[in-house]
């Protein structure tokens, strides 16, 4: 018996903890305002490096990553903010962390966080 009430409440706080995420997560509408003529101040949550990134209203985008300046586009799929820059579409959730920075979560709400936006600056600001 207590097994089982063990396992009904970690089921429960896991869906409501879900929900709490998922509720999180910014709608593609809500990612365009705070980027489109914009530029991102990031990092690698887990490499540590710093980049910056500029994302124009026809769906072009230019980085400085790792002291690399790439030219690449992004788009929104199912809400998920998309990039490219020559490697692939790279696809994640963002979600506020309520203090003016970002998680941006790959994949989707459920995916690892990788990237952190740190600031976003008006303008293009490489």
């Amino acid at each position: 018996m207590k097994n089982q009430l063990f396992i009904f409440v970690a089921a429960v706080l896991l869906v409501t903890s879900f929900s709490a995420n998922a509720a999180d997560a910014l709608s593609a509408d809500a990612i365009k305002k705070i980027i489109v003529g914009n530029t991102v101040n990031g990092e690698h949550a887990i490499k540590g490096f710093k980049f910056t990134a500029y994302f124009k209203a026809d769906g072009t985008a230019t980085r400085n990553w790792k002291g690399d300046v790439q030219e690449g586009t992004y788009f929104f799929k199912d809400n998920l903010h998309c990039v490219n820059f020559g490697n692939g579409d790279r696809c994640a959730a963002m979600v506020s962390n309520g203090d003016g920075t970002y998680k941006r979560l790959k994949g989707g709400i459920d995916g690892k966080h990788v990237i952190n936006w740190l600031s976003i600056s008006t303008g293009k600001k490489l």
